[in-house]
This record gives structure tokens, C-alpha cells and sequence, in this order.
């Protein structure tokens, strides 16, 4: 698992929404977790607060690792898609739906053929867990 720390909400939400239509791509199930065993996931540095949240690629976790990615908690962005996250159980269609064009469909493409190959993500589209939509 991959720990990503921003300075900034919108950035972490860019690397969020890169990871889940990642995922998607290759025919898995984006996952978003904000807490577990009933504990926030929060991180201190230097004197700043950060909150956090893990994505997880259901049914493709073993070739799209998952990422935690944590932002300032005093960033009112952040704040709020945390907040929805926690309302809807992670649900990240959400993201989608609100931040879904911060990454073009080509930066999508070009990242999961430098991290899998062409013929991986072709082989993973051809079966995936979930048929897409659309």
C-alpha cells in the first residue's frame, strides 16, 4: 500500500479520482474507506493535521495496489468529500460524479499502461468483475 500525503484537497482528490477510474478500467470495484474499526484515519506532521482516507481496487487489488491519501484537515474541499464519503459508505460514484473530469481519460490510460503493459489491461477490460456501462 502506497501512502500519499497532500498539501493541498484538490490534489489528493485528483489522485483519487486517478485511482478509481484506474480501476474501473481494468474491471474492478473502487473501494473508498474512511475509518477503521470504527477509528478516523488521521496522520500528525510538524503540527499539522491530516485527515485521510484508503482506496482499494476490488477484485484488481493485485495489480492496482491500494492508496491511502491523506490532505489537511483544515482544507474545506477535503473536508467535505471526507464527509460525503462518510455518509454514503465510501461510495465512490460520488467522486466521480463531482470531480470525475480532473483527469483526462488519456492520463488514465497512459499510467496504466507504463504501471501494467498493454496486454495486461487489455486482458483485465476483456474480463472484468463488474460489466461496464455506458
Amino acid at each position: 500500500m502506497e501512502r500519499r500525503l497532500f498539501t493541498k484537497g484538490r490534489d489528493a482528490i485528483k489522485a483519487l479520482v486517478k485511482y478509481a477510474r484506474e480501476c474501473l478500467e481494468i474491471g474492478g470495484l473502487p473501494m473508498v474507506r474512511t475509518e477503521y474499526a470504527g477509528v478516523p484515519f488521521r496522520y500528525r506532521e510538524d503540527g499539522a493535521a491530516y485527515r485521510g482516507v484508503i482506496i482499494l481496487c476490488y477484485g484488481r487489488a493485485q495489480y492496482l495496489p491500494a492508496l491511502d491519501v491523506f490532505a489537511p484537515e483544515s482544507d474545506r474541499e477535503w473536508r467535505e468529500l471526507v464527509g460525503e464519503f462518510e455518509k454514503y459508505a465510501g461510495d465512490y460514484r460520488i467522486l466521480l460524479w463531482k470531480y470525475g473530469g480532473l483527469v483526462p481519460e488519456e492520463e488514465v490510460e497512459r499510467q496504466l499502461v507504463e504501471r501494467l503493459g498493454r496486454e495486461l489491461v487489455e486482458k483485465l477490460r476483456a474480463a472484468p468483475l463488474i460489466p461496464r456501462v455506458g
